[in-house]
């Protein structure tokens, strides 16, 4: 019974205030842990467009070109960026740019992340 409430519904986490707090004075945020704690779920709650680098086809784009990402509608979320490192350098290229196009929200794992 208590899995079932548990899935029922979000259970909001102490990293969501931290989130809530920087999202709209920092260029990028990465959501880093291991898999199945939340980080896409949480990340999604405040992502207006969201990147699925799971998907081939988007991973296949954004493999193709990185810069995509800077033409979509913030906040972005790159979820499993890994799969496309290229991506990472260019949210820290835009990020050091006076008016950066983010903010954007990385999600990675231990195993997987550079």
């Amino acid at each position: 019974m208590y899995a079932r409430r548990f899935q029922e519904g979000y259970v909001r986490r102490i990293v969501d205030d931290h989130i809530d707090r920087h999202l709209g004075d920092l260029p990028s945020l990465m959501l880093y842990g291991p898999r199945g704690v939340g980080k896409t779920t949480t990340a999604t709650r405040r992502a207006t467009t969201v990147r699925r680098l799971n998907r081939a086809k988007q991973r296949g784009a954004l493999a193709a070109n990185p810069a995509l990402i800077c033409d979509d509608r913030p906040p972005v979320l790159i979820d499993d960026w890994h799969r496309v490192p290229r991506v990472w350098d260019t949210v820290l290229h835009n990020s050091t740019m006076p008016e950066p196009d983010g903010p954007f929200l990385l999600t990675g794992t231990p195993h997987t992340a550079i």
